[in-house]
């Protein structure tokens, strides 16, 4: 299955920053809207971003790992999608794997330059396009948890300057496989998809009137903005949100959590961290606020309140470091990426297993 979902993926003083970082997003929804000014409510104090010295931790990498009993979970290795002891193969070359979908799996493919969304199945059978070319981020696409839905956000522009978004939603697994369109709207201003769940699509961006976040339902075209900022994260099953707030000085980025039904009252606040991933229950998963690169190399479980719970911190080559999912036996399972090599872990606090064979990394390590 895909990760859980995260900020999609911090102000400093110079340097490059990740495209899923707080200052790519803030600089970049300034820049949308002309004069806009971020005012937020002063976070709570900071924590560190360090590992806290008080919380059980453990060092992790692709291969150190003891090897437990397999698990299986997809993953792509060159065009082949491996699931346990299933292969599918993708009509091209394979970018990065998306999801599954019943017995199928969505994956990003390059078609004669252009990027395109194909559904794989096992075995011989011929793979199916879902939507059109991509003139589009490969951060906007995105696949539910369950695989059921697939949404893309694409950017255009109204005229010389307006710049617009069409966002665009697809049942998956429709009989012929192509999928089914739900609904698709044109957006005023930058669109970003953080989660959809059955006939609901959660929507962050900014236009002229500022930023905001917004439900839009792809059955009857309504978009329903529900706050006035910058969101990040959103799982729809959690009833969650993490969104982006400037100090009231306008010198750093915090964030806080809310309720997708009740954004504005904040649930836990942070100058430090940022979430990573929601699990269904509320707890989460949270990185560095200021992380680089294709992912952190420091994360800490939580409960649904922010009580730290364990921290998982990347050996010396080690890039990244994901929750994948909740096992059934109460087991995190996390990704853990490198340059060259990849693999799944199982953990029960810090006793940590390795359940898949060391594969090749994609994009997302």
């Amino acid at each position: 299955m895909p990760p859980l979902p995260r900020s999609t993926r911090p102000i400093r003083p110079a340097g490059p920053t990740s495209p899923r970082s707080p200052r790519a997003l803030l600089v970049g929804t300034a820049i949308a809207v002309s004069g806009a000014v971020l005012v937020g409510a002063a976070a709570a104090p900071s924590p560190t971003a360090a590992a806290a010295t008080d919380v059980p931790s453990t060092t992790v990498s692709p291969r150190s790992a003891p090897t437990g009993t397999a698990i299986a979970e997809p993953y792509l290795s060159g065009r082949t999608v491996h699931d346990g002891d299933v292969t599918a193969v993708a009509p091209s070359r394979a970018l990065r794997l998306l999801g599954r979908t019943g017995d199928s799996y969505l994956v990003l493919v390059s078609v004669d330059g252009h990027e395109r969304v194909a559904e794989v199945r096992p075995g011989t059978a011929p793979a199916t396009y879902l939507g059109g070319v991509l003139d589009t981020p490969r951060d906007a696409v995105l696949v539910s948890r369950d695989g059921s839905r697939l949404v893309i956000a694409e950017p255009g522009r109204r005229g010389a300057d307006a710049l617009t978004t069409t966002v665009s939603a697809y049942a998956t697994g429709g009989t012929d496989g192509s999928g089914t369109l739900l609904g698709r709207r044109l957006v005023d201003g930058d669109a970003r998809v953080l989660d959809a769940r059955l006939d609901r699509v959660v929507l962050t961006g900014s236009d002229a009137h500022g930023v905001h976040t917004s439900l839009w339902t792809p059955s009857s075209g309504a978009l329903r903005r529900i706050a006035g900022a910058t969101s990040y994260a959103a799982d729809l099953a959690a009833n969650r949100l993490a969104l982006y707030r400037e100090t009231s000085s306008g010198s750093r980025v915090c964030t806080r959590t809310s309720t997708l039904s009740r954004p504005s009252r904040p649930l836990w606040r942070s100058c430090g961290w940022q979430v990573e991933a929601f699990e269904r229950d509320g707890r989460m998963a949270l990185a560095p606020l200021d992380f680089d690169g294709p992912g952190p190399r420091l994360l800490r479980l939580t409960t649904p309140a922010g009580r730290p719970v364990v921290e998982y911190l990347a050996s010396r080559r080690t890039t990244s470091i994901h929750l994948q999912r909740r096992l059934n036996d109460g087991r995190v399972l996390l990704r853990v990426g490198g340059p060259s090599s990849t693999s799944y872990l199982a953990c029960e606090l810090t006793a940590c297993a390795r359940v898949s064979p060391v594969f090749g990394a994609d994009a997302r390590d």
